[in-house]
């Protein structure tokens, strides 16, 4: 094949893969339950969650829930999760903050220190997440289920969330990777990381919604050589 039509087939192609359907994310588009620490070495106060918004907009969050199936809370009026962004949730500010000086939660459950937002209690005053299997439900103003983990022996009733993540040791978390991904599938979607530390999403790259005009730019600029090709060809 002629060297000049190979150049621009291999043009046509580069394009093609900057299309905005190729480079169409796994990730939601709304929030998920990214992170969870659930067996504490030491205090059961320890335990947090970690929510995280891997759409391109800001998700109103307010009245929002999240539930054991046994304890419920809601998030404040005003709660709001901007795009890749997370909202750390954990049982005691307290408790946290003695193990972790360096981050400050974003709500704690049981009001114990002042620098930590409340969430409303709506029945019960904490989550107390099971060491031998629990689940963990996010739910919207509306009361739907927005995501949903289970791990270990818990029971989810209703379908489409697949069979239980792994086990989480002592001190192990549960972790959502890729980061955000979500196929609604517990045991596919989560891995168990050898760490209690919590972990944050890597820094946001050109979104979805950035790329017709970064294709039409690069577009512009090999056009003239383009037709310069086929016109000699």
């Amino acid at each position: 094949m002629n060297k000049k039509l190979k150049l621009v087939l291999g043009l046509l192609m580069f394009f093609m893969l900057l299309s905005p359907s190729s480079m169409a994310s796994p990730q939601g588009d709304n929030v998920v339950i990214q992170q969870v620490l659930y067996d504490v070495e030491g205090d059961e106060d320890g335990e947090w969650i970690l929510l995280y918004n891997p759409s391109s907009i800001t998700i109103n969050m307010s009245n929002w829930r999240i539930t054991d199936q046994e304890e419920i809370l809601k998030f404040p009026i005003g709660t709001k999760l901007e795009p890749n962004s997370t909202l750390l949730v954990v049982r005691s500010g307290e408790v946290f903050l003695q193990h972790n000086p360096e981050i400050t939660p974003d709500y704690e459950m049981k009001s114990t220190v002042e620098e930590v937002p409340d969430l409303i209690p709506v029945k019960g005053y904490a989550l107390h997440l099971n060491n031998g299997g629990d689940e963990i439900i996010l739910r919207d103003s509306s009361e739907e289920d927005v995501d949903v983990v289970v791990y270990e022996n818990g029971y989810y009733a209703h379908e489409g969330w697949g069979e239980a993540a792994p086990e989480a040791k002592t001190g192990q978390t549960l972790f959502r990777k890729p980061y955000g991904m979500d196929s609604d599938q517990c045991n596919l979607d989560f891995v168990v990381l050898n760490s209690s530390e919590v972990l944050y999403p890597p820094p946001a790259t050109i979104s979805v919604s950035e790329f017709p005009g970064f294709i039409v730019a690069l577009s512009s600029a090999f056009l003239p050589l383009i037709i310069t090709l086929f016109s000699q060809h």
